[in-house]
């Protein structure tokens, strides 16, 4: 999950390009290449904000938290928030629409992840860490000491996958560098592993108490049941007291629910005097997946988009401009997954 500094340097330099523009066209003495007016270029300009943008853009992605479970049987936050924010801009042509789709959503309602021995301690807990949960069996609750597992070769992975249960590993629960998938995660069940701890970071050390969302194989193994992310500091700490020989005892509990999938569009536009005719067509996805919140993957094209469609609706309402001949579309869509 992207976080605000982030966001902040986007709209910064998104400014610095504005004004730069800006500058441009005032000192060159011919107009720049555009089929648009200089004075329609200065009505933009006046009424396009970035701080507009940049506060929905807080109001939608600017921090990670649980979804409500009404979000699965009514409307996701983000799309039903969008909506409301066309409508208060006053464009009456909008639509919330939902659509039935394959499979089902797989949710955590519960997590923690704790120390329980030599003092007990709380590492992380689902809500304070909403991203934490990188996949698990439907219900899980295992106890284990705590051991570090370093970066392992191909043939490293399938020479444990061929010894099958090992004492060293038999209900352990693992440091890893990175989430268990494919033969990685077949070799660690098979080892007696009960589950893995491992983190994602952006800007580990600009960042380090960042939990990024990533994900694992979890669910369909007869000892590997849960797989946490924890911060950058959380999971180095750990891994020096597994270094220092220091035993620890960790648990990790966890709970999912399964709800119908569906797919949610927002749906504005702008009527044009000809709209029989092709119209423009603005689109971008609101989020990938339901934990996964991109504040930049693509919720800042959303955000773009409302406030282009505010603006020329306003300009468009007050006689500042003329109505379009063509419809000018706005889609924001729920994709979960990438490359859809």
């Amino acid at each position: 999950m992207n976080h605000q500094p982030k966001i902040q340097k986007l709209f910064g330099f998104c400014l610095i390009i504005i004004c730069i523009f800006a500058a441009s066209l005032h000192a060159q003495s011919k107009a720049l290449k555009t089929p648009l007016s200089q004075e329609l270029l200065t009505l933009l300009t006046n009424e396009i904000s970035g701080q507009f943008s940049f506060n929905n853009e807080i109001i939608l992605a600017g921090a990670p938290w649980v979804r409500d479970p009404l979000e699965f049987t009514t409307n996701f936050h983000e799309s039903k928030t969008i909506y409301d924010m066309v409508r208060k801009y006053g464009v009456e042509t909008t639509e919330l629409l939902q659509y039935e789709s394959r499979g089902s959503i797989t949710y955590p309602t519960e997590a923690e992840f704790w120390i329980t021995a030599p003092e007990p301690r709380l590492i992380a807990r689902l809500g304070a860490d909403s991203a934490m949960v990188a996949g698990g069996a439907p219900e899980a609750d295992v106890t284990g000491e705590l051991i570090y597992i370093p970066p392992m070769t191909n043939e490293e992975i399938n020479q444990m996958l061929q010894a099958g249960p090992q004492e060293k590993y038999q209900g352990k629960i693992a440091l890893l560098w990175s989430h268990a998938r494919g033969n990685m995660g077949r070799a660690l069940d098979a080892a007696g592993i009960q589950a893995v701890i491992s983190f994602s970071s952006r800007e580990r050390f600009n960042d380090p108490d960042q939990v990024v969302y990533t994900s694992g194989s979890y669910s369909n193994y007869e000892n590997l049941k849960v797989g946490f992310n924890v911060s950058w500091r959380q999971w180095v700490e750990l891994m020096e007291d597994c270094q220092a020989h220091r035993q620890l005892t960790s648990r990790c509990q966890v709970k999912f629910k399964q709800y119908p999938n569906k797919t949610e569009m927002v749906y504005s536009w702008i009527p044009g005097t000809e709209p029989d005719k092709k119209g423009v067509i603005f689109t971008a996805h609101l989020f990938e997946g339901y934990t996964k919140r991109g504040a930049n993957d693509n919720m800042s094209g959303c955000v773009i988009q409302l406030e282009i469609l505010r603006a020329l609706t306003k300009l468009i309402e007050t006689g500042q401009i003329p109505q379009s001949r063509f419809t000018q579309k706005t889609k924001r869509q729920h994709q979960h997954g990438h490359g859809r």
